[in-house]
């Protein structure tokens, strides 16, 4: 009986633990996504001579925030 008992004391920890580790991701995943609105609010806001100060154009604002800009040669 006590094997048992320590058995469901395990899976329930188990699950739990599981359950700590999808919230931690869901929420990292909010916070990435929360700093990308911010980052792309912040770019949108600035002139074109200021994104052209930055090497960027107001059509590369998305690739930028989303990581895959590549500067052309």
């Amino acid at each position: 009986m006590v094997a048992h008992a320590a058995a469901i004391d395990a899976a329930l920890a188990d699950s739990a633990r599981r359950a700590a580790n999808s919230f931690a991701r869901v929420s990292a995943w909010f916070a990435e996504r929360r700093a990308a609105r911010e980052a792309y609010r912040e770019l949108q806001s600035l002139s074109d001579r200021e994104l052209a100060d930055l090497g960027i154009s107001r059509a590369d604002i998305r690739a930028v925030v989303n990581g895959t800009y590549q500067r052309p040669i």
